[in-house]
């Protein structure tokens, strides 16, 4: 039978254009988009029901009822990130003993009911109790010096937290250790299906690189004696 053309995009709040997302339509065809975001399907006529999968995002709209005849361009997702983590000060620059380090994280609801999340406090620094910013049921646990509880959002709903921490290591030359900083979300009874944020790194030391200096290439030059000269011309 004849086929017609589907087309979107898949994008994140600004425009990027979001990779490798999978696209289904009913449970036959199935597209990937492409560095630009792009997907396109050829479907046979009658209703089909699109739907993005990355599970890092939440989708907007979860998916998209088409019918063809006629061909559908347009039929665009925007992906919102499930877990983003940023930090102040930002990565440019080495930590030192005392500074103090800020960590935001910014969430959407999952697709998964009971989703737990869990954001340990990282290795060299000691948490700053009196800085939180929580979500109901999210609070720190002093014996695994965790952030953790049941995420009280609705699918797509928005939420954010922040606290601070502080710097209890001095970097040197001979041990520079590096401050690492990652969240996850995961079902209840699927700890395994963890979605993870991007790792947020500070370095307590930076090391010096030197540029290799390259000597200069002599430069050769052809001298000709008047004999060599005379034979040139002969």
């Amino acid at each position: 039978p004849k086929r017609y053309l589907v087309t979107g995009r898949a994008v994140g709040p600004e425009g990027a254009p979001i990779e490798n997302v999978v696209i289904t339509a009913g449970d036959v065809y199935t597209a990937f988009t492409n560095s630009d975001g792009a997907f396109g399907f050829g479907l046979s006529p009658g209703e089909q029901t699109l739907t993005p999968i990355q599970r890092s995002f939440a989708w907007d709209p979860p998916q998209r009822p088409v019918t063809v005849p006629p061909a559908a361009n347009g039929q665009d997702f925007v992906g919102y990130r499930i877990l983003q983590k940023t930090a102040q000060p930002d990565v440019q620059r080495p930590v030192a003993y005392g500074d103090t380090l800020t960590y935001t994280l910014h969430l959407r609801g999952p697709d998964f009911a009971g989703a737990i999340l869990a954001d340990p406090v990282p290795t060299y620094t000691l948490f700053l109790s009196e800085t939180l910013q929580s979500l109901p049921g999210i609070v720190y646990h002093t014996e695994s010096n965790t952030l953790s509880g049941t995420l009280p959002l609705a699918v797509m709903e928005s939420g954010v937290i922040t606290y601070s921490v502080r710097v209890a290591v001095t970097g040197t030359v001979e041990s520079g250790p590096v401050i690492v900083n990652q969240a996850r979300i995961y079902p209840a009874d699927a700890p395994e299906q963890a979605i993870w944020s991007e790792p947020v790194i500070h370095y307590t030391y930076l090391w010096p690189t030197y540029l290799p200096l390259f000597p200069l290439q002599e430069q050769t030059c052809l001298l000709y004696t008047s004999d060599a000269a005379d034979e040139r011309s002969s």
